[in-house]
């Protein structure tokens, strides 16, 4: 009886499972290796070099620097070679990755373009911390080779494509400084500068410097530094770099990287046929270090069709900078911290600000394609400092200092001479302040377009 029931169940449940497979259309399951399905929903598996290099294909789309995705069809299309460079870059980055020893704020990579050729270069910053420096490595016959750490605080400073690198390094007084190129695989030193303060006992008595390891003297080191000027070359470094965020994906997104660094390439090769005003405006963001850091504003303060361009720091030491364009000639004009006003079309700003009871009005104009200054007088505390009248009320003291503008020096006037003086030249009911706060990137995007406003706008 036992058996009987026990075939009958066996029976009933093969008919329930064969009803249920039909009904939610499972196809079972293939054991055979050819014929298991070989599409993308498969479970992923190790791929090679060569399968790894087809992974981004031409019409494929890049994200930009802020990560959006741009059209495909835009994109810098990567060649084979280059593919296998960056394919060998994100080999190497994950191994650094994973054998890197120091604990970090955490690691980041970029490529650059050091010397003439079109193959970047690869840097791997691990930290902004002071001890740590840019490991720039070059790719040579399918093989990544570091070519040493430059700088400190994870920074140093090049141009692309011009092959020279500057990397200095701060330590507690002294100050250690190269100048290098990249020759195939190894750096070579074009320059070393030395200085360290010096003391007798606990008395500092100057510094000590040396050039290319043989002391010199003061005047000699700052004539070096003078011909090899670093000032010229860009700060780079941690804040630029990309996070190793997928260690699984660097090979595609050093493709994205590489292919917007070529479209940025490309798009500035273009400027060279904008109007020479737009380049030269451009030329001068390009070579500021701290451009990405201010925002932007286009206004017109002379008769003419050029506007010219406000650069605004954001922080009141930093004060502001007004580019102006005429005759093949860029002139910029540095503003004493960060209140400026104009009178558009009407060929006069001021820079009226200070700090701490000593403040000023100083009145420019564009005469002959320069800032030139017009007059100005100086108000706040007075010479003696701080001064309080019979009434308890402070009292304010004003001088015209003209051309000298320095404090308390010229004619001294009461406060309605002063405000009629200074209205006479500069009339403030005119006046207006800078409104479109432009991002870098907008601010070039309107000079390669041509789109801004015609007129400025401006509050009273």
């Amino acid at each position: 009886m036992k058996r009987i029931i026990s075939a009958s169940m066996v029976v009933i449940f093969t008919v329930i499972i064969l009803l249920y497979i039909q009904v939610h259309n499972f196809v079972p399951v293939q054991t055979q290796e050819s014929e298991i399905p070989q599409d993308s929903s498969s479970d992923i598996v190790e791929q090679d070099s060569d399968s790894r290099t087809e992974n981004l294909e031409a019409g494929e789309s890049i994200p930009d620097s802020d990560g959006e995705m741009a059209v495909g069809d835009n994109s810098y299309v990567l060649s084979e070679e280059e593919k296998k460079v960056l394919l060998a870059y994100a080999e190497y980055i994950q191994k650094f990755y994973e054998e890197y020893p120091y604990k970090t704020d955490g690691i980041k990579y970029d490529l650059v373009f050091i010397d003439s050729d079109n193959i970047p270069e690869l840097a791997i910053i691990p930290s902004a911390a002071h001890a740590f420096g840019v490991i720039i490595c070059v790719y040579n016959d399918g093989n990544v080779v570091e070519t040493g750490e430059y700088g400190s605080f994870g920074r140093c400073r090049f141009n692309s494509y011009e092959n020279l690198i500057f990397s200095t390094y701060y330590e507690a007084g002294e100050e250690e400084s190269f100048f290098y190129r990249i020759e195939g695989t190894e750096r070579v030193e074009l320059l070393a500068l030395h200085r360290t303060p010096q003391y007798e006992g606990l008395e500092y008595i100057g510094r000590y410097y040396e050039v290319d390891g043989t002391e010199v003297s003061e005047e000699v080191y700052e004539q070096v530094c003078e011909e090899w000027d670093w000032e010229e070359l860009h700060i780079w470094g941690y804040d630029d770099a990309v996070f190793v965020n997928d260690i699984d994906d660097l090979y595609r997104e050093l493709c994205k990287r590489f292919s917007f660094l070529k479209e940025q390439e490309r798009i500035e090769q273009n400027d060279s046929c904008l109007e020479e005003w737009k380049q030269a405006y451009l030329n001068y963001l390009k070579k500021d270090n701290y451009a990405a850091t201010c925002t932007y504003s286009l206004i017109y303060v002379d008769d003419d069709n050029i506007p010219e361009m406000v650069i605004d720091t954001g922080y009141e030491a930093g004060g502001c900078r007004f580019l102006t364009f005429h005759d093949h000639v860029l002139d910029v004009w540095q503003s004493g911290r960060l209140n400026v006003s104009y009178i558009e079309r009407g060929n006069l700003i001021c820079n009226s600000d200070g700090n701490m009871g000593h403040y000023y009005d100083n009145v420019y104009t564009i005469q002959d394609g320069k800032w030139v200054y017009v007059d100005g007088g100086i108000r706040g505390d007075g010479p003696d400092g701080v001064q309080i009248d019979e009434n308890g009320d402070y009292v304010e003291f004003f001088y015209w200092t003209g051309e000298k503008q320095e404090y308390w020096v010229g004619e001294e006037m009461t406060e309605e001479e002063y405000e009629a003086r200074l209205n006479a030249i500069y009339p403030k009911e005119q006046s207006m302040y800078p409104q479109n706060d432009y991002t870098l990137d907008e601010i070039k995007s309107m000079l390669r377009t041509g789109d801004w406003p015609l007129r400025s706008t401006g509050i009273n």
